[in-house]
């Protein structure tokens, strides 16, 4: 309250000296009381309209981006090219018993060879090693380094190999499988001049073949099982398969 406020007050209630300063005290410290709350500030509250404000469903949007995206598969490693074998195979120009003609030729077979039978990871290990040891003639006949990256690409080539055939018993009856290495499933084709599924069987090669997938996508099977003395459909029979633990060898 300021001087005039003061005097005003003091004529019109016509009160003594002492009765005004008290007053006066008591306005004073009220006004303290009440300065002091001004710097505490509340927390604001979120109405339920607001929890659902375009900036809300902003935030959890973006909050559920982040979290799924740690969950992307990694993506498959690259196939070499001809440009890649050039490379690694023209580094070696200025070592001794390199044949560079020859280099590339392999290279660019076990590259073809790995991309049929899904090894471009072996691959790249392969030629990862080629290029730090330049004169080791990786891809010639005797070559000085990179043997066990050489031996686990030719592991994985053997495997993918189509033809082998194994039979074991199931529940109720056994199958037959016949291994067609790492061709994709789409370029199977199942068989039709045989028991139909679900039919009456006396043995799985009494029934038609089925396409299945095996370890995890990278193998492909064409079974044949007889079950209860009733060709399998494609579902039973696929089901009926292990993936092995060890399908990169």
């Amino acid at each position: 309250m300021g001087k005039l406020g003061m005097i005003g007050r003091l004529g019109s209630a016509r009160r003594s000296l002492p009765q005004v300063w008290a007053w006066g005290r008591e306005a004073r410290a009220a006004a303290r009381r009440s300065n002091s709350g001004l710097g505490r500030v509340e927390a604001p509250k979120i109405r339920p309209s607001e929890r659902r404000s375009p900036c809300w469903v902003g935030l959890a949007l973006a909050l559920g981006l982040a979290s799924t995206g740690c969950r992307c598969e990694p993506e498959p490693p690259a196939e070499v090219s001809s440009e890649d074998c050039f490379q690694v195979c023209a580094s070696s120009a200025g070592c001794p018993a390199n044949d560079q003609r020859e280099c590339a030729a392999r290279c660019r077979r076990l590259a073809e060879q790995g991309r049929v039978s899904r090894a471009n990871l072996e691959v790249q290990r392969l030629l990862g090693c080629a290029r730090e040891h330049t004169c080791s003639n990786v891809f010639g006949e005797q070559p000085s380094a990179c043997g066990s990256e050489l031996r686990a690409l030719e592991r994985r080539l053997a495997s993918c190999q189509p033809g082998s055939v194994r039979s074991r018993g199931v529940d109720g009856g056994s199958l037959v499988a016949e291994s067609l290495g790492c061709l994709e499933l789409r370029d199977c084709t199942p068989t039709r001049d045989a028991g139909a599924l679900g039919g009456p069987c006396e043995a799985p090669s009494t029934c038609n073949a089925v396409c299945c997938s095996a370890c995890g996508g990278e193998r492909t099977l064409r079974v044949q099982a007889c079950v209860h003395g009733r060709c399998a459909s494609e579902q039973s029979a696929c089901s009926m398969l292990a993936d092995s633990e060890r399908c990169r060898e």
